[in-house]
């Protein structure tokens, strides 16, 4: 996997969470982690990866836009997590952007009661399957989220996989090409 991610943005748990040290030290790993700042995009083969994984990005230029849309029309998987360093929010609601993502971008929602959650009303995507034997042990309430990126006008596509308790999506898959 190619993990593209902006030096403030931390990588450890995600990589972790694919590739846990104790399974690469014995050989059990299903993927490499390369992690690579945003700048290192632009030189890297994609093709040689089977997902390219955006942590926190900032906005980027046409063109990386366009190189991460045609990996994922040629079959590649593209992952986007946001973060504080989806800036400016115009960026990424450019035609280049909007080939890839799934919405458009609208500012940061705040929730500072504690109230809101993750909030999945169904498991039946293939990225729930580990939650469908637990989903009734799950305490999603007991895991606020205080600050989201909010999607709007979701693209031709586009679908919901998690929302939050207040019905806004957390989660979206779009599929773009193969």
């Amino acid at each position: 996997l190619l993990v593209v991610a902006a030096e403030t943005a931390n990588t450890s748990f995600f990589t972790e969470a694919i590739a846990p040290a104790t399974f690469r030290r014995t050989g059990r790993v299903s993927y490499q982690c390369d992690v690579v700042s945003p700048a290192e995009l632009a030189t890297r083969m994609l093709q040689d990866y089977a997902a390219v994984c955006l942590l926190d990005p900032g906005s980027f230029k046409v063109a990386t836009w366009r190189k991460l849309a045609d990996y994922a029309r040629g079959g590649g998987g593209v992952a986007i997590f946001l973060g504080r360093n989806a800036r400016p929010v115009d960026s990424f609601n450019q035609p280049s952007a909007q080939e890839l993502l799934p919405g458009r971008l609208t500012v940061p929602w705040r929730s500072g009661d504690g109230n809101l959650y993750l909030a999945p009303g169904s498991l039946d995507h293939q990225i729930m399957a580990e939650f469908r034997p637990i989903s009734e042990a799950v305490p999603w309430q007991d895991f606020p989220v205080f600050k989201y990126w909010g999607l709007d006008q979701l693209s031709a596509g586009a679908s919901v996989i998690i929302s939050y308790s207040n019905n806004k999506p957390a989660m979206v898959e779009r599929a773009v090409g193969k």
